[in-house]
């Protein structure tokens, strides 16, 4: 396992946009995710392909849509979220619903805030 920098997940973020083509998540909130977990004192980390337990179960973690129009945006303005991070709760649902616990997330595809969501899920929950 290894752990990555400040750096590192700078450049995997820039990375991810680049990749992404535009899609894939906003990286202003990419970034806001990396320095909650810095903020939390946990540190992200990535296995070696040859780390991975091929009889475990991963889990694939993302966010999904292209946004709301302004209209839209107005209408929720100022509603509170009754989730801070929902992607959590849903990451632990799943578990808890096929009764395994997961040995490790992955993204739905490459993107600013994507790439970084699952590997926010899993400092969040290991």
């Amino acid at each position: 396992m290894r752990k990555l920098s400040d750096q590192d997940m700078k450049d995997l973020l820039s990375g991810g946009l680049i990749l992404g083509c535009g899609g894939g998540g906003e990286p202003r909130t990419a970034t806001a995710l990396i320095e909650e977990v810095y903020r939390n004192g946990k540190d992200f980390c990535l296995v070696d392909v040859d780390e991975i337990d091929e009889e475990g179960i991963y889990c694939l973690v993302s966010y999904v849509g292209g946004g709301i129009s302004e209209e839209e945006n107005t209408l929720i303005k100022g509603l509170k979220s009754r989730l801070e991070h929902p992607i959590h709760k849903a990451a632990q649902e799943l578990s808890r619903y096929i009764r395994k616990e997961f040995s490790g997330y992955y993204p739905s595809e490459i993107g600013a805030r994507n790439t970084i969501a699952a590997m926010f899920v899993a400092t969040a929950l290991r």
